[in-house]
């Protein structure tokens, strides 16, 4: 091999050399560089994603508790509601009877009262015709 060859060989490996620096200094390490940090980032999402999966089954069942519960608790409602509606229709009609029983006191109460005047008028009327009485027997 001649000299000017093996210059020219080792001009072109130099060259080459150069370029492969340059390669791997502005592409193939950054490139690496950030697929590690993918990685991590991918390993870091694949955790927060787990725990979201496990937390998402952890809602799912307090939301089927929740919903459980509320259908209890409006069953309850309704009976309450069913007893206070009852009870109301109770008392609207002890009090409607005890009204009735309280108009009928008091429209007799009136009928004794205009009795007892027609007689204490009667009494007077008596009274008054004694007393003319007793002046011509005396």
């Amino acid at each position: 091999m001649s000299e000017e060859r093996l210059e020219r060989l080792e001009t072109l490996i130099g060259g080459l050399t150069n370029t492969i620096d340059f390669l791997v200094t502005e592409f193939i390490r950054p490139a690496t560089q950030q697929a590690f940090a993918n990685y991590e980032r991918l390993e870091r999402l694949e955790a927060a994603l787990d725990t979201l999966t496990a937390q998402t089954l952890v809602n799912s069942e307090q939301i089927a508790s929740n919903i459980e519960s509320i259908a209890r608790l409006e069953t309850k409602v309704d009976n309450l509601a069913d007893t206070v509606a009852d009870q109301s229709n109770q008392i609207k009609m002890v009090l409607d009877d005890q009204s009735n029983q309280i108009q009928i006191l008091i429209q007799e109460g009136r009928a004794d009262r205009q009795a007892q005047r027609e007689a204490l008028a009667s009494i007077m009327n008596n009274a008054n015709r004694i007393n003319i009485l007793e002046q011509r027997a005396s």
